[in-house]
């Protein structure tokens, strides 16, 4: 990985370090797995203020870029399907008190209501980066927020 940083991006993070922004220079390698990106034509209101510093210090700001982190998503488990006999000798209708049944039918509903919820929490927690590409083809991360 190339840890040079070019002038530009030495300019970049000084202009930041004066404001007390956490500037970064950001390499080819940094943002390639586990990341998708777009380009957007306005830069996101909680790094508008950043980006105008660094336009106001002189610097030229080519692109605008959003990263996201993607998902980590696990796969399925492989199972082997195993053929079992479904006959049954003696059918019975097990005795299942009304109280019993509500409570089945309670937990249910909690787990239903509950599973969106379980379903939108690692989304939740990925962190965008508003990252620029400046004038000489080098980035710079200009913040990183949760969403």
């Amino acid at each position: 990985m190339n840890n040079l940083i070019s002038p530009l991006q030495r300019q970049a993070l000084i202009e930041g370090e004066k404001r007390h922004y956490a500037f970064r220079p950001v390499h080819e390698l940094d943002y390639k797995e586990g990341w998708v990106y777009e380009r957007v034509k306005e830069a996101p209101e909680i790094a508008s203020e950043r980006i105008k510093t660094l336009e106001a210090a002189g610097i030229k700001i080519c692109e605008v870029y959003v990263f996201h982190e993607a998902p980590r998503v696990l796969p399925a488990p492989k199972v082997d399907p195993v053929r079992r006999d479904f006959k049954i000798a003696k059918p019975s209708i097990p005795n299942v008190g009304l109280q019993q049944a509500l409570r089945v039918v309670v937990t249910a509903f909690s787990f239903l209501a509950l599973m969106p919820l379980v379903m939108l929490a690692p989304l939740l927690l990925l962190d965008p980066a508003c990252v620029v590409k400046l004038e000489d083809g080098s980035f710079v991360e200009v913040v990183r927020w949760y969403s």
